[in-house]
């Protein structure tokens, strides 16, 4: 294949990906739930014909769609995810998707030595990268938090407290906030601009008074024994960070609290790999190894060490125990 022809398949992909995402934002997706006509799903979302005509199109390149005589239907592959809450972790995965990408563009293109670091403000892509990190909480409420001994006792008792390290948009304090009704959450967010929209989330979702939000980095934190359970995204810490945030957080846990962290592999020569290893440049993550991320664990004087490998993504997520 020539670089030119394999550019031109890149171009198509891009614009396949955008096809889907303007699809799911624009209520064309919604409105594929029952066989329509184009001029009906024009109508209903407010998209000109033509335009309609030519999402359709390509959704049905993806068997996201299929045509039945005159009208259009959501294909098999596309029904299990077109409706809430799927639809919306599927909106948000593609908004922050792209955003990101076009954040990529535009800065290598006008300020590249901006790049490097989690710096995003763009209101859209924070909130929807805030909302894609809490959907795993229902999953560890289910799986992983009745299996730790003595957890669900402090969690759902009145003194249960969460600490969510590098809170972004606090999403993910809301989130277990909503989960159990008892607990308090202290949120740390340096940056300003999140922090706001942190802070306008809190009161939107009535918990001013369960999550306190600090302006404040992990490595500057000095609770001691005061949390049950750490929420520590690693892969947006340099490794450097990350070894002084394990110290950090293991003082400010409660013996036998619960650290949740994860490593995201960029490890191997194909595209995938590569394009995670770029992810973790441009959000300031270390690049660190599996391997390399649990060592640092254990070396910080956790216990129970165990990482989750799953073929379907490279994110690994790693739990660990303060001992006692």
């Amino acid at each position: 294949m020539t670089a030119q022809e394999r550019i031109a398949t890149l171009s198509t992909s891009m614009w396949t990906l955008a096809a889907l995402a303007a699809s799911v934002e624009s209520g064309l997706v919604a409105a594929l739930g029952e066989p329509r006509e184009v001029g009906e799903l024009a109508e209903r979302t407010g998209l000109p014909v033509a335009v309609a005509a030519g999402l359709v199109d390509v959704l049905a390149t993806m068997d996201f769609a299929e045509r039945i005589g005159e009208h259009w239907v959501a294909g098999a592959e596309l029904e299990p995810v077109m409706r809430e809450p799927r639809l919306g972790v599927l909106r948000d995965d593609l908004r922050t998707t792209l955003l990101q990408g076009l954040a990529l563009f535009t800065s290598a293109r006008v300020e590249p030595h901006a790049l490097g670091g989690w710096r995003h403000t763009d209101e859209d892509l924070v909130q929807a990268q805030g909302r894609v990190s809490a959907t795993v909480i229902p999953m560890l409420a289910n799986v992983l938090f009745p299996h730790v001994p003595g957890l669900l006792d402090r969690l759902e008792g009145g003194s249960g407290a969460f600490l969510d390290v590098g809170a972004g948009v606090a999403a993910v304090s809301i989130a277990m906030c909503r989960q159990y009704p008892a607990l308090r959450a202290v949120g740390l967010e340096p940056a300003s601009a999140p922090l706001a929209l942190a802070r306008r989330n809190v009161a939107a979702a009535g918990l001013e008074d369960r999550v306190e939000l600090r302006a404040q980095r992990v490595e500057e934190l000095g609770d001691e024994e005061a949390f049950d359970v750490v929420w520590l995204p690693a892969s947006f810490l340099p490794a450097d960070a990350v070894a002084i945030a394990l110290t950090t957080v293991h003082r400010a846990l409660r013996p036998g609290g619960l650290l949740l962290t994860g490593a995201l592999d960029g490890s191997g020569a194909d595209g995938e790999a590569a394009v995670t290893r770029l992810r973790l440049a441009l959000w300031g993550g270390g690049n660190l190894a599996l391997a390399e991320l649990v060592a640092m664990i254990e070396a910080a004087g956790y216990v129970d060490v165990t990482a989750i490998s799953r073929e379907s993504s490279r994110l690994v997520p790693v739990h660990a125990r303060r001992p006692g």
